[in-house]
């Protein structure tokens, strides 16, 4: 990181979705795989509380070029004292990492209004994602295909986890359904190369960033000078 101290960090969402240069799918599926990786490591709910969604991964540019290795930026919500951090299912891990992984193929994010609060219904967002996943034309990247698909289904047919481990559970299926897939792609395409060292050197222009509305003028009765106008007045 030697060198990037001035670097400025954007969401996935703005930098690599917002991009006007598209990636190629080498690239794309470089990206699939470290961020898959990168769920089983990071992807828990004191880490990321609304879901590991593009709004929630964040990149890196500097000297006009957009780094595609993904950066973590971390924002912890306090807990009520004597109450537990609500848990999220594997199902619906699955199904945001599905969402996750559609939107890198497209390069584009999908039309779909997502969050984890209560009123959440995930059988209507997995039919939704569904539709989005069967309009997509996949061409040759079956596998791609075949991973995006197993995170759609989530637990129809096998059991994600167990109660004696859901975590590790959760991994082994994870492991075989959805990262074995594109990583057997990936090798096809980089050979036995280190998925997040080619990460790392790939990179994108970088994107301009909206520059905030410059404020409106103060009224004259808001002035400084008018709200200390004091006078001495002699009696």
């Amino acid at each position: 990181m030697k060198g990037l101290e001035g670097g400025e960090s954007v969401s996935l969402a703005e930098g690599f979705f917002g991009n006007e240069t598209e990636l190629d799918i080498n690239g794309k599926l470089c990206l699939a795989v470290v961020l898959s990786y990168s769920l089983l490591d990071f992807c828990v709910e004191l880490w990321f509380p609304d879901g590991w969604t593009k709004n929630g991964i964040y990149l890196l540019q500097h000297s006009g070029h957009l780094l595609l290795r993904p950066i973590l930026v971390t924002y912890l919500r306090p807990t009520p004292k004597g109450s537990q951090p609500s848990r999220v299912s594997g199902d619906l891990k699955l199904l945001f990492h599905g969402i996750l992984l559609m939107e890198i193929f497209k390069q584009a994010p999908l039309p779909l209004q997502m969050n984890l609060g209560k009123d959440l219904d995930i059988d209507d967002l997995r039919k939704m994602v569904r539709k989005e996943f069967d309009a997509v034309k996949w061409g040759v990247c079956e596998r791609f295909r075949q991973a995006v698909e197993a995170c759609i289904e989530g637990n129809q047919g096998d059991q994600l986890e167990t109660p004696e481990d859901p975590e590790e559970s959760f991994a082994t299926t994870f492991c075989t359904r959805v990262i074995n897939p594109l990583e057997t792609d990936f090798t096809s395409l980089w050979g036995d190369r280190d998925p997040d060292q080619v990460l790392s050197e790939l990179k994108l222009p970088s994107i301009k960033r909206k520059k905030p509305p410059p404020r409106r003028p103060k009224p004259g009765y808001l002035k400084v000078s008018s709200l200390f106008d004091i006078r001495l007045v002699e009696p």
